[in-house]
């Protein structure tokens, strides 16, 4: 199913992040927010950066917080 926003302008937000640092900041969590690693690593495995043919703009996050945005050119 796709969402029709007629005119609407979006921005697909993409961590890029690696594995082993998703695995380290979960081991840092406590109780009900520890995710298991199998499932970390089956999400991990099916992740796709967006591509800017689906969004208006693509921000790329990575480790540090530092961003990048990708755009069509018009």
């Amino acid at each position: 199913n796709k969402l029709h926003l007629n005119d609407a302008y979006v921005i697909a937000v993409w961590f890029n992040v690696s594995i082993e640092l998703c695995k380290y900041r979960n081991k840092l969590r406590t109780g009900r927010a520890v995710v298991p690693d199998k499932t970390i690593e089956d999400m991990y495995a099916r992740m796709r950066k967006p591509s800017v043919y689906d969004f208006n703009e693509v921000w790329t996050i990575d480790a540090e917080g530092n961003r990048s945005e990708t755009r069509l050119s018009k």
